[in-house]
């Protein structure tokens, strides 16, 4: 057998060299997108999808899963500056909350719509409690609107015979599952004198899964279920 001309081996060469450059277009046109295949980033970044970059995503609470709309702000996420903010009421918010207290889905998981006179009533106690308590029930204004769209606070209430502070919080619909509940609440809590905090309950029904993952990531904790004004209702502790 006569030994292959140096054409002949030259060819050879390149023939392996374009194969190898196919196989390395074919892998760069077609990544890998086997579930679990984690690729990473210049950055040092593991993501789980090689062709996009990666993404914090939010999980839901313990017990509960996420309400948010899909692709609004994560409930949990710490912005750079809050989009709400809470202030001690004024006799000029009267109107707005008589409005709201009057109103069905505001009130929902409450104990029921209020008729114009119990709401300003309930608006007086509100000025009342704030005159004492710098840490009651104030109104949540959203900044990019300017408007009031909810409260957060503590207030009074019995509990075997004793008056204790609840703290709660409630928002229009339009203004839930974005993470206002707990940008204001972090806010109010965060005037509450360290030797009052043991004082303060959070009463939640047992249905209302948003609020009580609000209530855990505030740091309350649960301590019983018991009737409250013939409702049973989950009790918390901060």
């Amino acid at each position: 057998m006569e030994e292959p001309g140096r054409d002949e081996i030259v060819s050879a060469d390149e023939f392996r060299r374009e194969r190898s450059q196919a196989k390395r277009s074919k892998r760069e046109a077609c990544p890998d997108s086997k579930p679990g295949r984690e690729a990473t980033r210049d950055d040092g970044v593991v993501t789980n999808d090689p062709t996009k970059p990666h993404t914090n995503l939010p999980r839901p609470e313990d017990g509960g899963s996420s309400d948010r709309p899909t692709g609004s702000t994560p409930p949990d996420v710490e912005l750079g500056a809050s989009r709400v903010e809470v202030r001690l009421p004024t006799e000029a918010d009267r109107p707005r909350f008589v409005e709201l207290f009057c109103d069905d889905a505001f009130m929902v998981f409450s104990d029921g719509t209020l008729h114009e006179n119990e709401a300003h009533a309930r608006f007086d106690r509100m000025l009342g409690n704030t005159a004492e308590l710098n840490f009651a029930k104030q109104p949540v204004i959203e900044r990019s609107s300017d408007c009031v769209v909810g409260y957060a606070g503590v207030d009074w209430f019995e509990l075997d015979g004793q008056q204790r502070l609840e703290f709660g919080y409630r928002l229009v619909p339009e203004a839930r599952g974005r993470g206002y509940a707990t940008e204001a609440s972090r806010a109010v809590l965060a005037k509450v004198p360290a030797s009052r905090r043991s004082e303060i309950l959070a009463i939640i029904d047992p249905t209302n899964k948003a609020s009580q993952n609000v209530a855990r990531k505030l740091g309350f904790r649960f301590w019983k279920q018991a009737v409250i004004d013939d409702c049973v209702r989950n009790l918390y502790t901060l």
